[in-house]
């Protein structure tokens, strides 16, 4: 099964394209028929990338759960997210924010030519990502414009955090929400 929750930015047509073409991207993946799901997982997302970057500027966040008879694969970029509620109770993250508190993250935007300003929003060539909020996406080509780098270098990246688990015996439920919930 895959789930996913998409939370569009610059409108709601690129969470639309990228709902309706993620399905398709896995089921005409090798690695996804070799069983290589996390991979499988990372290379659609990659291609969602250059698919959005080529019809527009506007943007999504994405946080997909690909669940297989004894594992979920969860891939995420923005702040979407992903949580698993088990029997006792309790809530286990499974997915973290792409913020400029994101260990790691504004390193990443600094090599990109990124820097942080006083008011902690992030600047790009002249660009102010704070319109954004986050650090990762896929999409917001104008978030993605210095020609040095490829797509994965950008200060506004699309590469997807992914985790895997095995489905806990008497597992309860799997939450994916957007950052209004």
């Amino acid at each position: 099964s895959l789930i996913g929750v998409y939370d569009g930015h610059g409108g709601n047509s690129a969470a639309i394209y990228v709902k309706e073409k993620i399905g398709s991207l896995l089921a005409s993946n090798r690695d996804f028929h070799r069983g290589n799901y996390a991979e499988s997982l990372h290379q659609v997302f990659m291609e969602l990338e250059r698919l959005l970057i080529r019809r527009g500027t506007s943007g999504t966040t994405a946080t997909v759960a690909l669940i297989t008879a004894t594992k979920v694969f969860v891939a995420s970029v923005g702040d979407s997210f992903a949580m698993l509620l088990q029997q006792d109770g309790t809530w286990i993250k499974l997915t973290e924010d792409h913020k400029h508190s994101y260990p790691g993250e504004m390193d990443r935007v600094r090599r990109a030519g990124g820097s942080l300003t006083a008011n902690k929003s992030i600047v790009q060539q002249g660009v102010h990502i704070w319109q954004l909020a986050m650090t990762r996406s896929l999409g917001d080509r104008c978030f993605k414009s210095n020609k040095k780098f490829g797509a994965e270098e950008q200060a506004v990246s699309p590469v997807p955090d992914i985790v895997e688990f095995e489905i806990p015996q008497g597992c309860g439920f799997l939450v994916l929400a957007s950052d209004g919930v």
